[in-house]
């Protein structure tokens, strides 16, 4: 029974540390405004994560790609703590237009945007330079690099609208910053995007320790039934020996 405890126990300590089980993997970029009341001055970029995550270590970027996917349009630190649920980054305009304040600290927190966002791109949540999540909007090239917990893309919005994400897609509608998004039917991009994943659907509501069984337990258990059961098999033919 001791080496089976054993067993389990490195088996629980092999997943944990997997980077499917990091502490940010719930985290997406969530909307995207480019205007607003014709002025291109005004727009926001927001990450949600409804996980309530630790988000240790540092290292986290929002970083935006230009049309062709390659050439950085923009690139910006995010100093993130544990329990932040949404980061709003929006221009100094923007900040007027919806009445926003800046505020460093969790659950909702709302930064000054560092630059201008492109027409057509892609807006991608990175830690240590690896896109964990991206979204596409309009004319845009997928990013060569293939994001940790997927992408999604849909039409450039119009102005005074904003590009949200849905469950498997992107919408156009009313822009909502640093709130829920609106449920919008999906916006497909120009001449589609093959390059466009899914990103995992909705996020589920609730703490994460990074090691739960929201994503993964179906997984964990069949790797430690197999486990004991080669363990159980092992020791039978010990003894028959």
């Amino acid at each position: 029974m001791k080496i089976a405890r054993r067993v389990l126990a490195s088996l629980i300590a092999v997943i944990c540390v997997s980077p499917a089980y990091a502490n940010d993997h719930f985290a997406r970029v969530n909307e995207v405004m480019l205007s607003f009341g014709g002025d291109a001055t005004k727009q926001f970029v927001e990450i949600e994560d409804t996980a309530n995550e630790a988000f240790a270590g540092g290292g986290y970027t929002l970083f935006v790609y230009a049309a062709d996917g390659s050439t950085q349009a923009h690139n910006q630190q995010l100093a993130l703590s544990p329990g932040t649920m949404r980061i709003t980054l929006a221009s100094a305009s923007a900040f007027t237009q919806f009445g926003l304040a800046v505020k460093t600290t969790p659950p909702d927190v709302v930064l000054n945007l560092g630059d201008t966002i492109p027409t057509n791109g892609t807006a991608c949540f990175r830690k240590s330079g690896v896109d964990l999540h991206c979204l596409s909007w309009g004319a845009a090239t997928a990013p060569s690099q293939t994001p940790t917990n997927g992408r999604v893309a849909g039409a450039a919005p119009m102005d005074s609208m904003s590009i949200q994400r849905q469950p498997t897609c992107a919408g156009v509608g009313a822009p909502t910053p640093n709130a829920t998004n609106a449920t919008l039917p999906c916006a497909d991009p120009p001449m589609g995007d093959a390059g466009v994943g899914g990103d995992g659907g909705t996020m589920p509501p609730g703490g994460d320790d990074g090691c739960s069984a929201s994503s993964g337990g179906n997984w964990f258990g069949f790797v430690a039934t197999v486990s004991l059961f080669g363990y159980a098999r092992t020791r039978r033919t010990r003894r028959r020996v």
